[in-house]
């Protein structure tokens, strides 16, 4: 008998829980319309392409939001003593104390 954790559903969901924020994110970059350092050229780089950058700046929102399902889908991967060592580290790598946190 398989435990609700464990479950090919369960799987299902909680991997695509952790593929979302990433994919999302990375899917943001792809409509980045410039890599300029000179504020000026960023300007003119964004009027240009205006809807581009107002969709990539739109997917990296969306990516940040999927942070939170992405640490559910963790969190019911982990088995039941792993979760509360799970929930520190992951609560350590938001806060940037990455160093360590594992």
């Amino acid at each position: 008998m398989t435990s609700s954790t464990t479950s090919p559903s369960n799987r299902l969901v909680a991997a695509a829980m952790l593929l979302a924020a990433p994919l999302v994110v990375t899917g943001s970059y792809l409509f980045s319309v410039s890599s300029s350092d000179s504020p000026a050229q960023f300007v003119r780089d964004v009027a240009a392409a205006h809807g581009r950058y107002v969709l990539g700046g739109l997917l990296l929102t969306a990516g940040a939001f999927l942070l939170v399902p992405s640490a559910i889908g963790l969190m019911r991967l982990a088995q039941p003593r792993a979760r509360a060592p799970l929930t520190v580290a992951i609560f350590k790598i938001v806060r940037g104390e990455s160093e360590g946190a594992v």
